[in-house]
């Protein structure tokens, strides 16, 4: 189960569980009354590209070499990607938070 960090996380773990079954589900995340409960981001881009084996001996073939650069590339514009995508669910879980304790 993932655990998330900060008051707004756990605030939203807490009403999940309070409201139980009284919530609605849809495919965009569940509703209580006019408060919207957001989806928590998953990371679906590739894993971090490891060294070729032959970067050992300094022997790689020239496409290995080039395969390895366009990974090493790709990589760290999907964890932006990824990082941008939890910054906004920390955002709408404060605002969900907001809107379950308005009177």
């Amino acid at each position: 189960m993932r655990q998330y960090r900060g008051v707004a996380g756990g605030a939203l773990a807490l009403l999940t569980l309070a409201v139980g079954p009284a919530a609605s589900a849809t495919n965009y995340g569940i509703y209580l009354g006019a408060c919207r409960q957001p989806d928590a981001p998953y990371y679906r881009g590739p894993s971090k590209p490891s060294k070729p084996s032959c970067a050992v001996m300094r022997n790689c073939p020239d496409w290995e070499v080039s395969e390895y650069r366009n990974k090493s590339q790709v990589f760290p514009s999907a964890m932006r990607r990824y990082a941008s995508d939890v910054q906004a669910f920390n955002e709408q879980a404060a605002e969900f938070v907001r809107c379950m304790t308005e009177d």
